[in-house]
């Protein structure tokens, strides 16, 4: 029987080359991707920081590369064009986009809102769709809000960027459409509720650390303007 051959010493100098190019090559655009996350939180931090709160009901940044867009609701056509002047000017943006409501008049119903919706207290079973116990009666009192303002309300949930973004934006969809539900029990009407699994997208904490992370997981309650 012949001895099993474990490697070669007679590589050409052509064979060499092309492994040692295509080994340069792979850790080049392994650097590339390494520095995309680094990159973009820069963006967004500096996208958000460019927001003036006062201007705004609620605000979020989404970057996707050098692609930036801006959510939120304003009081004013004049704040809102204000704000995207000033983030559709940013060094490193490319593309810019804005999804910002006009509405007068409801900053009131937005605090009260954020009053009620503080950290940790709209919480889900790890890892689940399922809310826990101590959620519904924060629930209770947000559906209160939301009747005696008379507004449209958005609910979303967020993931920290940790495991598969796919699934993680799934699982939001799943949460967030099981608040809705709740709150239509509760007797909101259904066409004045939409949610929305936002999934990974918009970090409000670094998700390098244990903390960040806690914070990133977080549902949203957002004053939205009427459908027409």
């Amino acid at each position: 029987m012949e001895p099993f051959e474990t490697g070669r010493s007679d590589y050409s100098p052509f064979e060499i080359l092309t492994t040692a190019g295509a080994v340069l090559l792979t850790l080049f655009l392994a650097c590339v991707f390494l520095e995309l996350d680094p990159l973009e939180a820069d963006l967004r931090a500096r996208a958000t920081n460019e927001i003036v709160p006062e201007a705004f009901y609620w605000s979020a940044v989404e970057v996707n590369g050098q692609d930036v867009t801006l959510y939120g609701a304003t009081r004013s056509s004049e704040l809102r064009d204000q704000a995207l002047a000033v983030l559709g000017g940013l060094e490193g943006v490319a593309e810019f986009h804005a999804q910002v409501d006009v509405i007068p008049g409801v900053g009131v119903c937005q605090k009260r809102l954020d009053l009620l919706n503080t950290p940790g207290a709209i919480r889900f079973k790890r890892g689940q769709d399922e809310l826990e116990d101590v959620s519904y009666a924060v629930l209770e009192k947000v559906a209160e809000v939301a009747a005696d303002c008379g507004i449209d309300l958005e609910v979303g949930a967020h993931t920290p960027s940790k495991g598969d973004a796919d699934l993680n934006r799934k699982l939001t969809e799943r949460r967030a459409a099981a608040i809705a539900r709740y709150l239509v029990r509760s007797d909101l009407p259904a066409a004045r509720i939409s949610s929305r699994g936002y999934g990974e997208t918009q970090p409000v904490a670094d998700n390098r650390t244990e903390e960040g992370r806690e914070s990133n997981d977080r549902v949203t309650l957002r004053v939205r303007s009427r459908a027409a």
